[in-house]
């Protein structure tokens, strides 16, 4: 009775760790006029688990930031090998691929357990302080993929209006009094 107690509190105790999706930007603090470069990654996959087709749904904020250019990640097997789609309904952008690789080629190209699946590019419009968002994942198509895989929290970044260049200004008494004095 004590060994099946303890088989028993033994594969309790084992944890299954799940893929991770997360979006990283470049900074925290950026300017009017900016260009914010966010990654979406995946991490934590194991060594015989794959990613063959995924969809997300990245919610933006409804007015600050305007898409300038998105690039797939090429683990996937790149554009050649893979249907990539990016949707942008304004406030929302829907990210998808379907890769066409066998198991054999996406564990060739998968190996490190973590990469970005697609890269993109915001022009900051307004200052304030905005918020990116990764929900609606949708994994089911991901070949060898047996454990879950979540998604991380919102990330947050602060945008500053960009500062008058009054120090010049306060130079200028000085520099006209020191053009006298001459």
């Amino acid at each position: 009775m004590k060994k099946i107690l303890a088989l028993f509190a033994f594969c309790l105790s084992l944890q299954t760790q799940a893929a991770l999706i997360s979006i990283e930007t470049d900074k925290t603090t950026y300017q009017v006029n900016d260009v914010i470069t966010a990654k979406v990654q995946v991490s934590g996959l194991a060594i015989n688990e794959l990613i063959s087709a995924y969809l997300f749904k990245l919610q933006l904020p409804s007015a600050g930031l305007q898409l300038l250019s998105y690039q797939f990640g090429d683990l996937l097997g790149g554009s050649n090998s893979s249907m990539q789609d990016l949707l942008d309904f304004g406030s929302e952008l829907q990210v998808s691929e379907v890769s066409f690789a066998d198991d054999s080629e996406l564990t060739t190209l998968q190996q490190g357990g973590a990469f970005t699946l697609v890269s993109l590019q915001f022009k900051v419009q307004q200052a304030g302080q905005f918020m990116l968002s990764l929900f609606d994942l949708d994994t089911s198509g991901a070949g060898s993929v047996s454990q879950p895989v979540d998604l991380a929290k919102d990330i947050e970044f602060t945008v500053n209006k960009v500062p008058a260049p009054a120090s010049l200004l306060l130079l200028l008494p000085f520099a006209l009094w020191l053009g006298r004095r001459r």
